[in-house]
């Protein structure tokens, strides 16, 4: 593992990925954004490659994600879905010698590769991952918060990439963010920046079907896009009932959840499928 290596013999990927939303193995990928570089020994980037590419998802882009990215689903017409442009996501991010993928918030990043990969290639697995957030919390305590925007605000590396929820963009911005953590602590190696082991790899998979008998209405309502009202345990809001209009189910660590517009808070949300009491249509 390359945690103890020096930073300068490894190479780094900093990835982003916009998403319909936030379920990997039921949302997809609409863009992704990758930035190969080196270390120097001063924490000076030296650039390689990028991929910025849009990805068509086959499905409806929420509205709140278009207001978040400014990507819609007008952009992502004519764009190639994610099984063709997935031999360049393969080639952006392949192992060179030692190499590290980073991304913040890196385990969302790395479950959407994997769901992507279970579809496509399942026996791809990508470099070891670390996440530019811990680096940060380390390197940066004084730092006012570490959502990526502020960070990069804060420390004033936003280089040629002033824009914010865009995949590449995000990228460089991981980049330069790791950059400034290595010329701020003088580190040397991932350890001395508190990384020595990688984001966890996750078992994710997507299932269609294996629907138990009591959900039944709820993969009716998938078909028909039509409401059902259901009684559900856990949340902030206690057993109540909620009205939901149901979109897919999905499987994350071997539970069955149910991703679902809620219409209580008017958001998307995940329902663990085994705490879903009754159902009315």
């Amino acid at each position: 593992m390359p945690w103890r290596l020096p930073l300068t013999d490894i190479t780094f990927v900093a990835v982003d990925l916009e998403t319909t939303g936030l379920a990997p193995g039921f949302d997809r990928i609409i863009e992704v954004g990758v930035a190969r570089f080196r270390i120097r020994d001063d924490g000076a980037v030296v650039a390689g490659a990028v991929l910025d590419a849009l990805v068509d998802p086959g499905k409806r882009i929420l509205p709140t994600v278009s207001e978040l990215t400014g990507i819609s689903d007008a952009d992502v017409a004519g764009a190639p879905p994610i099984a063709s442009l997935w031999p360049q996501i393969v080639e952006a991010t392949r192992a060179e010698g030692p190499t590290v993928l980073l991304a913040h918030n890196a385990a969302f990043d790395v479950s959407f590769l994997m769901a992507a990969a279970a579809d496509l290639d399942p026996t791809w697995t990508p470099p070891p991952a670390a996440c530019t957030v811990r680096i940060a919390r380390r390197a940066l305590p004084d730092a006012p918060r570490y959502a990526l925007q502020t960070l990069i605000g804060w420390l004033g590396c936003g280089g040629d990439s002033p824009s914010h929820h865009r995949a590449l963009a995000d990228a460089l911005h991981a980049r330069n963010l790791f950059s400034r953590c290595v010329s701020r602590t003088g580190a040397r190696s991932l350890a001395e920046l508190g990384v020595t082991a990688p984001v966890p790899t996750p078992t994710l998979s997507e299932i269609a079907a294996m629907v138990p008998p009591k959900l039944l209405p709820v993969e009716q309502a998938i078909h028909t896009q039509t409401r059902v009202r259901i009684r559900y345990r856990g949340g902030s809001k206690g057993i109540q009932r909620r009205s939901i209009t149901p979109l897919g189910f999905y499987v994350r660590d071997d539970v069955l959840y149910l991703r679902a517009w809620c219409h209580v808070d008017d958001v998307a949300k995940s329902f663990r499928c085994d705490r879903i009491r009754d159902i009315d249509g």
